[in-house]
C-alpha cells in the first residue's frame, strides 16, 4: 500500500476527511457478510498539463488526452505512462477506441485524429474549426462527434469523411454514447439530451427541467443510460431516454464525467477531487477519498472492478473495488 493516496473502506462507523459539497460515506452491502472497500492509487503521468480525457480497451491498455496535443499511452495498467506524437498542438478533449489499435481523438480547431496501430502514428482528420468536445464509435467505419454550436458530425468512412447531420439545436454538446449503429445520445449546456434511434439522421430533443448544463453521458445498452453535470446532477433512464430521473448523488459539486461497466456498476468524477460512486445503477451513490483536490474530468473502466481518472495538473488516479467478507 506504499504507493496509495487514498483508500476508502465502505464500513459502518468509519469518519474520513471528505471533500466539501459531498456525503459522508455509506456502507455498500452486498449480502449480509460482503462489502467492498475502493483502494485508490495516484499514477505517474509524467507531466503537469491538464488532462481532459481517458479511455481503456481492457485492464492493461490506455490512453489519456489533454492540453496542448497531449496523448498518453500504457500498456501496462498504469504503470508507466509514454507520450505519444498527436502532431497536433490544440486542447484535445475526447477520444475513443474500438480496440487495442484502433481509436479517435478530438479537440479544439476541429482537431480529429486516428490510429490504427494503437497511437504509435496518428493521421489527422481534422473537420472545419469548431471546438469537438466528445467522439464515439461503434466500429471502424460509423462514428459520432459533437462540439460547439450544436455540432453533430458523423462519419461512414472511419472517418475519412465527416458530415453534419441536424442536432435541432445551437448549444454546445459536452458528451456522447452511442451502444450500437442506431441508437445515441448527446448531452450539453441548458440541460440538452438529444437522442436518435437512426443514426442520427433524427435527433429528438429533450431537456432536463433544472437547465444546468450536462457534461457527460453513459449507456450500458439501448435501454439504461445515466447523465452527470453541474450541481451533482446524476440523470437516469431506462427508457432508452423519453424519461429522466433525477438520482441523489449526495453531491454538489460539478460532475464532468460519468461511465458505467453495466447497469449496476458506476462512477462519477468532478470538481475538488471528487469521486462518486454506485454498486446498485444509482439508487445510492457513495463518496470515495481520491487523495486529490483537483478537477477530475473523465472516467474510463478496463473491466467491473479497475477504472482509471484522469484530471487536471497530469493527475491519472487508478480505482480499484475489493471485495471484503466480514
Amino acid at each position: 500500500m506504499n504507493n496509495l493516496r487514498g483508500l476508502f473502506l465502505v464500513i459502518c462507523g468509519l469518519n474520513m476527511l471528505l471533500p466539501a459539497g459531498c456525503s459522508d460515506p455509506e456502507t455498500i452491502i452486498t449480502d449480509s457478510t460482503t462489502t467492498f472497500e475502493f483502494n485508490v492509487a495516484v499514477q505517474n503521468s509524467g507531466i503537469s498539463k491538464d488532462l481532459r480525457d481517458i479511455f481503456f480497451t481492457d485492464t492493461k491498455n490506455g490512453w489519456a488526452v489533454g492540453d496542448s496535443g497531449t496523448i498518453l499511452h500504457t500498456g501496462d495498467g498504469g504503470a508507466n505512462w509514454s507520450p505519444q506524437n498527436s502532431g497536433a498542438l490544440a486542447m484535445l478533449h475526447g477520444i475513443y477506441f474500438i480496440d487495442a489499435g484502433t481509436g479517435w481523438v478530438v479537440g479544439n480547431a476541429g482537431t480529429i485524429l486516428h490510429t490504427t496501430d494503437s497511437g504509435n502514428t496518428w493521421e489527422d482528420q481534422s473537420h472545419g474549426g469548431i471546438a469537438l468536445a466528445d467522439v464515439a464509435f461503434v466500429n471502424s467505419l460509423q462514428g459520432w462527434a459533437v462540439g460547439n454550436s450544436g455540432t453533430i458530425l458523423h462519419t461512414s468512412d472511419g472517418g475519412t469523411n465527416w458530415a453534419p447531420q441536424n442536432s435541432n439545436t445551437s448549444v454546445t454538446l459536452y458528451g456522447l454514447s452511442f451502444p450500437n449503429q442506431s441508437n445515441g445520445w448527446a448531452v450539453g449546456h441548458l440541460g440538452t439530451i438529444l437522442r436518435t434511434n437512426d443514426g442520427g439522421q433524427m435527433w429528438i430533443p429533450h431537456r432536463d427541467e433544472s437547465g444546468l448544463p450536462l457534461l457527460d453521458v453513459a449507456f450500458v445498452n439501448t435501454s439504461s443510460g445515466w447523465s452527470a453535470g453541474v450541481g451533482g446532477t446524476v440523470l437516469h433512464t431506462n427508457d432508452s431516454g423519453v424519461i429522466w430521473v433525477e438520482q441523489d448523488s449526495r453531491c454538489d459539486k460539478v460532475l464532468h464525467g460519468i461511465a458505467f461497466w453495466d447497469n449496476q456498476t458506476g462512477l462519477a468524477v468532478g470538481d475538488s477531487g471528487t469521486v462518486q460512486t454506485t454498486l446498485d445503477g444509482g439508487n445510492n451513490w457513495s463518496t470515495v477519498s481520491s487523495g486529490v483536490t483537483g478537477t477530475l474530468r473523465k472516467v474510463a473502466f478496463g473491466d467491473a472492478d479497475n477504472m482509471w481518472i484522469a484530471g487536471d495538473g497530469g493527475v491519472i488516479l487508478k480505482v480499484t473495488k475489493v471485495e471484503v467478507k466480514n
